[in-house]
């Protein structure tokens, strides 16, 4: 998933056996090779751990999971930050119909949006929904979805519900509506990086 240069990305991880001994740690390589500890954020009695990472330069971000205690174990996230170009006010107007407008739980970078629009001719509603037909074809974003809300871990039906109000959003631009209600939802940080042995650099 790629990020804006000034993204705070924000990292979860979910163990499943815990208990009041298990301790999460978190290491930082930034692109540069500078390392942080940032302290992560316990939930769920021990057994969710979240941390907020400012993305502040251009490049490739390591985050490194270290739990000690119960549920002892070692787990790998990343994330991609990327300078972006000046955002434009369609490439607002399509975040905000997809409610993509928190840059701590962004789901598209300025770029991607940028290219959802040069796909769709610049029309912001037909951007909108492929925009949300990539998240409903994508399982790591479904399960994004379904993590903010804690509605259900039905995937198939959210990826359902996506690609209906992606079809809805068509339907006004295939009619020429003018402004009318954004048909949007919330999102929080997921990261679909596999866990690995040693650090990916």
């Amino acid at each position: 998933m790629a990020y804006d240069v000034g993204d705070v990305a924000v990292f979860r991880l979910d163990i499943e056996n815990y208990d009041g001994t298990t301790v999460a740690a978190v290491e930082v390589k930034a692109p540069d090779g500078t390392v942080t500890n940032p302290a992560p954020v316990s939930s769920n009695n021990g057994a969710t751990w979240t941390v907020q990472v400012p993305l502040g330069q251009a490049g490739i971000w390591y985050i490194g999971w270290h739990v000690t205690g119960t549920g002892a174990s070692t787990a790998w996230d990343q994330a991609e930050a990327e300078v972006p170009p000046p955002a434009t006010e369609a490439q607002d107007d399509v975040r905000l119909l997809i409610a993509d407008t928190d840059p701590s739980i962004r789901m598209f970078s300025t770029r991607q949006i940028a290219a959802f629009l040069r796909l769709n001719s610049d029309n912001v509603r037909r951007a909108a929904a492929q925009a949300l037909d990539t998240i409903a074809a994508n399982e790591a974003l479904v399960s994004k979805k379904i993590r903010t809300q804690d509605l259900s871990t039905d995937g198939p039906a959210v990826a359902d519900a996506l690609r209906k109000q992606a079809a809805e959003l068509r339907r006004q631009a295939d009619a020429g509506d003018g402004d009318s209600e954004s048909f949007g939802f919330e999102v929080a940080e997921f990261t679909p990086y596999p866990c690995r042995p040693d650090w990916p650099y």
